[in-house]
């Protein structure tokens, strides 16, 4: 399932590129992530930044900037993210 994402200045609210986003998995640690990336997002060059998620995972978003500061937003760590193995809800709520 394809997720898409949004990085935008915090003082201006203007799209930023050339940033590198990760998801990890979810950890109780002071980070909020352990381990190896799952998921590395493709820059869009508009600000909007995708990954073809395959399994859906609690996880926590790592943004590093084009200086190389990395960034963990409170609000997206252990988010969940859902992949292709959800069922798909029929019209009538059934799956």
């Amino acid at each position: 399932m394809r997720d898409s994402r949004y990085i935008c200045g915090k003082n201006d609210g203007k799209p930023k590129t050339g940033y590198t986003l990760k998801l990890y998995a979810f950890s109780t640690g002071s980070s909020g992530y352990t381990g190896s990336a799952l998921y590395t997002y493709t820059d869009n060059s508009d600000g909007t930044y995708y990954a073809d998620i395959t399994t859906t995972i609690k996880g926590t978003f790592v943004t590093t900037t084009p200086t190389g500061v990395t960034v963990i937003p409170d609000n997206l760590i252990g988010v969940i993210v859902q992949g292709d193995n959800q069922p798909t809800i029929q019209p009538g709520g059934t799956t």
